[in-house]
């Protein structure tokens, strides 16, 4: 929603938006741990990494391939495929793990694939999404973690391990108990995007 209201804002001004960074990020002065369920759906949908780009295919061959986004200001900057630092965030970021990007590039060939929206190819930007971490002891542990966790999430023995044992392959970040209710009532999940385009033939 927050890649298509960029490009939307962009419209609006009469211009298009080319390039969309997101950065998530989790505010918890109280700390937090996630439950181990949503470590779970993890384990399970790396190790089901090929049937998912089976379907993936079959998906292709039915509505087309995914449109490649804007070329307004050429291809979006590439960053590093480990880590970064932001200094506009003041952090670290890491490429984000989770099912947004799929999202978008699902919602992408629905636009122009399925529902033929003209016009469509201006409200699709390039765009990456990130994950950020104030301290360099949260990357490491990241880091790490993210490390041994892909290793073993492709291997049947190794998803028998990271599901018996999520607290330690996490460094606790996982647990059966979850977050308190003091931390949930003080967690806050932030998204942070940086837009840019063309607007009257000027990069904006």
């Amino acid at each position: 929603m927050g890649i298509l209201q960029c490009a939307q804002l962009f419209e609006k001004a009469g211009g298009e938006c080319a390039h969309v960074e997101m950065f998530h990020a989790i505010d918890a002065p109280e700390g937090y741990v996630g439950h181990v369920t949503t470590f779970q759906a993890a384990v399970h949908g790396f190790g089901s990494v090929r049937d998912l780009q089976k379907t993936r295919r079959e998906i292709e061959g039915v509505h087309g391939k995914i449109p490649k986004g804007s070329n307004a200001l050429g291809p979006l900057p590439k960053r590093s495929s480990l880590w970064f630092y932001d200094p506009r965030l003041r952090s670290y970021a890491v490429p984000f793990m989770g099912s947004d990007a799929s999202v978008v590039r699902s919602t992408r060939r629905a636009m122009s694939n399925i529902l033929k929206l003209p016009g469509a190819e201006k409200w699709m930007p390039q765009f990456g999404i990130y994950f950020t971490l104030r301290s360099r002891w949260s990357l490491f542990k990241l880091t790490l973690c993210g490390g041994c966790f892909q290793f073993l999430a492709t291997k049947s023995w190794g998803r028998s391990l990271l599901l018996r044992f999520p607290g330690f392959f996490t460094c606790g970040a996982f647990s059966e108990a979850g977050p308190s209710k003091q931390q949930m009532a003080n967690a806050k999940w932030l998204g942070t995007l940086y837009a840019s385009g063309l607007v009257g033939g000027r990069e904006k």
